[in-house]
């Protein structure tokens, strides 16, 4: 059973494009996961997706017994009414608001990222990926 990305309530373009972005990094990285929206997707948001040529994120408004990535909240009222009985996974907001008040002067997210041990640092060919 995949995992769940989800943004808000009201789902405007960084929304879906977040829940789309982060699903296709954690499926790359070999966790089946699913994009969603909780509601209609905007004209811009369409416009966005037809552009680039994105599918539309599945709408689903439960996830209770599901595990779920939550992007772009910054109000619980925003998230999924039954929230509360879903396994939430990581809260992304979260994690940059902890980026931005511990990184050290100039440090990029993702090199911060490394140095919290969230991520582990992957070198290869003389490219550096983070796992």
């Amino acid at each position: 059973m995949p995992n769940y990305v989800v943004g808000h309530k009201i789902p405007d373009s960084d929304s879906i494009c977040s829940a789309i972005a982060l699903s296709y990094l954690k499926t790359t990285l070999g966790e089946e996961t699913v994009p969603a929206r909780l509601g209609e997707l905007t004209p811009e948001t369409m416009f966005i997706l037809d552009k680039f040529g994105f599918e539309q994120p599945e709408l689903k408004t439960s996830y209770a017994g599901e595990g779920v990535y939550i992007v772009d909240h910054s109000d619980i009222e925003l998230a999924p009414d039954d929230i509360d009985e879903a396994t939430i996974l990581a809260e992304i907001n979260q994690l940059v608001e902890h980026w931005s008040k511990e990184r050290n002067a100039d440090e990029g997210f993702g090199d911060f990222t490394i140095r919290a041990g969230i991520v582990t640092e992957v070198k290869v060919s003389k490219r550096d990926f983070h796992a």
